[in-house]
């Protein structure tokens, strides 16, 4: 049976996937797809991995121009992910 709550429905294979800041934006996308997931939580890159941000599929989107003129999939995640 599916427990719901206010904010709607929880199931038991939810999962929520996390990558850490300075892993390479190609490497995440490679996640998303893999997960078949559209966000992944960002964690710090400290020994406490606090949560710091959050990567998106809409954060590819907003980065277009930077994709297009290369040099982008080899960045930290953190110079792209949405934080806040």
């Amino acid at each position: 049976m599916e427990k719901t709550s206010r904010r709607g429905s929880l199931t038991p294979q939810a999962r929520v996937w996390s990558v850490r800041a300075d892993l390479p934006i190609a490497e995440c996308v490679r996640v998303l797809r893999d997960r078949s997931v559209g966000a992944l939580v960002v964690l710090s890159d400290n020994v406490f991995e606090e949560i710091v941000g959050i990567f998106t599929e809409r954060d590819l989107v907003k980065n277009i121009e930077l994709i297009q003129r290369g040099g982008f999939w080899d960045s930290p995640v953190r110079t792209v992910m949405t934080t806040n």
